[in-house]
């Protein structure tokens, strides 16, 4: 905590280092790993497990639910995003707030609530066929395929840049105003990534973004 202070992105280093430790106090992240080690000997998660998945939608949501069901803490949000960076999962998306915000501006019902949003396991199937849709449309207006993962890549992207912006100046951040930035900036995709991923830039990264607007 001493090591941050006056550095760039301090406040969100503070923020991430203070759910750190508080996970690890209250013996949050050791009760998730013993779980999740309990449920790779109880299912025989191997990498060839995970390989033999790469074109099985089936059982690849059927492992999703089983570790949301079985793993302490984890849901179907972190469920996907572990099987995305095993490298498959490319038809099903995290039922997370960026991909159904981003449904119900789009129009798909069932995603608008003002409050007590209902669990992921509701919303999990739903998130995914819609998405599904919107991949099948872009592809179709792309000539290409496209994926569900890349899909809803897309939406993280148009979200998170979002959530970097001052209240008011968030919805003025369309799609094609995101594009527009990024060309104008001269990025490809991997530099928006980088700086997203790099905490000490995302505060230059937020005033260069409502600057654009």
């Amino acid at each position: 905590m001493n090591s941050i202070n006056g550095t760039l992105g301090e406040g969100f280093k503070r923020a991430i280092l203070h759910i750190v430790a508080r996970e690890i106090e209250s013996l949050d992240l050791s009760r998730t790993i013993g779980t999740a080690l309990g449920f790779f000997d109880k299912y025989g998660i191997t990498v060839q497990k995970i390989k033999n998945l790469q074109n099985d939608t089936r059982g690849t949501l059927d492992l999703v639910d089983l570790a949301a069901r079985e793993i302490y803490n984890v849901r179907y949000i972190k469920g996907v995003l572990w099987l995305y960076s095993c490298g498959i999962a490319k038809d099903i998306v995290p039922p997370n707030s960026h991909v159904t915000r981003f449904l119900n501006e789009c129009g798909y019902p069932g995603f608008g609530w003002s409050r007590d949003p209902p669990d992921d396991s509701q919303i999990f199937a739903p998130a995914c066929n819609c998405m599904r849709d919107v991949a099948n449309q872009v592809a179709t207006e792309l000539n290409q395929s496209i994926t569900s993962k890349q899909a809803q890549a897309a939406v993280w992207y148009l979200q998170t840049c979002r959530g970097l912006l001052p209240q008011g100046h968030a919805r003025q951040l369309t799609p094609s105003a995101l594009i527009d930035f990024i060309k104008a900036q001269k990025w490809n995709i991997n530099r928006l990534s980088h700086m997203l991923d790099d905490i000490e830039q995302l505060e230059s990264l937020a005033s260069d973004l409502k600057a654009s607007l």
